[in-house]
């Protein structure tokens, strides 16, 4: 893919986009799931099995029959997350908006109802991720629990930077890259410290 300069872009009409691709693949992976785990369920109710996890069994059949059953429906899930990868780079989605976007669907529906979405721009919607995630966090965790919980979402971003690397393809001399990275990592961090001292004025 051919490296965007767009430093400080995350659009509203693409967060929003994703939001609705998501969502419908998330829609497909369940479809998949369920009906491979009712296979399941039918093939260990033939074994006197109330579950859909695998039971080793005397019988060679069984487990044949449940390795068909994988063999039949794994490359099914497998497509529905490189059709979700070829999406993304057909979008012609900026750095900051993949990082924006990494690891953060099930709160993101609340960022799109917001009434001022579409007037969201780079810093704002850093901001509000950070807020969602302190929300999130705050019914999970006291004040004393979330530091380390942000903390830990902090020191986790290399993860994200590393899948970041891997979608845009970087070589070490895309310096430009690697510095609208950094920028995005610092402005989130500082957003989730400053969402986690206004959570405990709230």
């Amino acid at each position: 893919m051919t490296l965007m300069n767009r430093a400080h872009s995350i659009r509203p009409e693409l967060v929003k986009a994703y939001h609705v691709h998501d969502r419908a693949s998330w829609s497909d992976r369940l479809a998949v799931l369920r009906e491979r785990d009712a296979r399941y369920k039918a093939l260990n109710a033939l074994y006197g099995i109330d579950s859909t996890s695998y039971h080793g069994q005397p019988d060679p059949a069984y487990d044949r029959r449940y390795k068909e059953i994988d063999a039949e429906f794994d490359p099914q899930y497998a497509l529905i997350g490189k059709q979700e990868r070829e999406w993304a780079q057909r979008s012609d989605m900026t750095i900051p908006e993949y990082l924006f976007l990494d690891n953060f669907t099930s709160e993101l529906k609340i960022i799109c109802a917001r009434p001022d979405f579409e007037t969201l721009h780079y810093f704002s919607f850093i901001e509000a991720k950070a807020q969602t995630l302190i929300a999130r966090w705050k019914a999970e965790f006291s004040y004393a629990g979330m530091r380390p919980r942000v903390e830990m979402e902090i020191e986790d971003f290399r993860f994200a930077r590393k899948r970041c690397w891997k979608h845009f393809a970087f070589q070490l001399w895309d310096m430009d890259a690697w510095k609208q990275v950094r920028v995005y990592r610092r402005i989130y961090a500082r957003s989730l410290r400053n969402a986690l001292g206004r959570s405990r004025l709230a």
